[in-house]
């Protein structure tokens, strides 16, 4: 009992100097780091409690200012831009928002191009450009908890629109441009759904991001992705109408605001339900005919001669234009001028589409 006893203490004692040990490395490691400054006042090197953002971290003082960065929430001191109506924007966001109004009517522009670009021109309007104008002052949110990027209203006088848009100053870029495209898709949906047509709200709202969340996609701005799927804006609508994109595609959502009788695209057991939808689901790529030519000719007037490996992938040559997946362009097709839509290309065959007809798939000659 005594040997046992002896031996416990031994341990413990061997435990106890181990942390103590343990405890002023840690000590001698904190004392080791570099200096931490405030990014707000510049002041340091900093002790006792500070606070972490994602530009720095920042001091008590500095903690305490009542000014905040609109996009961020950095405490402002100096080097800041200051809106019309009093928003504060930091020195880190300051040179990536938009408060030109010419710069925003550039990237409008831009953005629907983008749409017509996805839409195959679909959504191109009917009445002369929208006019854009750079706002200040978000009166169009002045009852509401959530702040909107932009504001659109289209006026009909018979058979002639005229639209107006109107876009809040200080946004950055790539969330300027999602709005643009929301904005624009009001407008789309205002010229071509019936005037006794009942849309749920929220439903179009949903419908307007999932524009927005497509021309996002294509430029590759994931944040604005991530910020799309989280805004409660669409009390969850968007969910709703980004399966219904991924089942049936965007160009059957437009026809169901054309066309469709409900008022909401409605979701059945995780998917979206063509009987209360209104939707159905787009025609499965046509066979390849038995005994069509090897080269693609297939009697549809399009001929595949080559594929070639780039690094950007495949790019196949179909009556002597090249492509690569998912481009878009013009060719001559028995003689007449003609939209080829290429889906994809692989290392002997192009899926492609002319004129928004049935997919064809051109297979190369060996």
């Amino acid at each position: 009992m005594k040997a046992s006893k002896a031996f416990t203490n031994r341990i413990g004692a061997l435990l106890l100097t181990a942390l103590v040990a343990l405890a002023c490395a840690r000590t001698v490691s904190a004392a080791q780091q570099e200096p931490v400054y405030c990014v707000v006042c510049g002041k340091g090197p900093l002790s006792g409690t500070i606070w972490k953002h994602r530009h720095g971290t920042f001091c008590a003082e500095c903690k305490a200012r009542p000014e905040r960065c609109d996009h961020c929430g950095l405490p402002i001191l100096n080097d800041f831009l200051k809106t019309k109506d009093g928003r504060y924007i930091c020195k880190f966001e300051k040179d990536e928002v938009v408060v030109d109004e010419q710069q925003a009517k550039l990237i409008f522009n831009q953005s629907v191009k983008s749409v017509l670009y996805l839409t195959r021109n679909v959504m191109r309007l009917k009445g002369p450009a929208p006019d854009v104008r750079l706002f200040d002052i978000d009166y169009w949110n002045e009852n509401s908890s959530m702040r909107r990027g932009g504001f659109s209203q289209t006026r009909q006088v018979g058979n002639n629109f005229t639209h107006n848009v109107i876009l809040l100053s200080g946004l950055p870029k790539d969330e300027l441009v999602t709005v643009c495209a929301h904005e624009y898709t009001h407008l789309w949906i205002n010229e071509n759904k019936e005037s006794d047509r009942e849309i749920e709200f929220h439903t179009i709202e949903a419908i307007c991001e999932l524009v927005g969340y497509l021309v996002a996609q294509r430029a590759g701005f994931d944040e604005q992705l991530e910020r799309i799927k989280k805004n409660p804006y669409t009390k969850g609508r968007i969910d709703e109408l980004l399966e219904a994109n991924r089942q049936y595609g965007l160009f059957k959502v437009l026809e169901w605001v054309r066309t469709g009788q409900n008022a909401r695209v409605s979701l059945a057991g995780g998917s979206a339900s063509a009987s209360s939808s209104g939707m159905t689901p787009p025609p499965a790529p046509a066979p390849t005919p038995k005994g069509a030519s090897s080269s693609g000719a297939q009697g549809n007037g399009l001929k595949l001669t080559s594929i070639t490996r780039t690094a950007k992938g495949y790019r196949a040559e179909i009556n002597g234009v090249q492509i690569y997946g998912r481009e878009l362009k013009r060719i001559a097709v028995n003689g007449r001028p003609a939209n080829l839509q290429c889906h994809r290309v692989t290392a002997d065959s192009a899926l492609v589409t002319v004129n928004r007809g049935t997919p064809v798939e051109l297979k190369l000659s060996r």
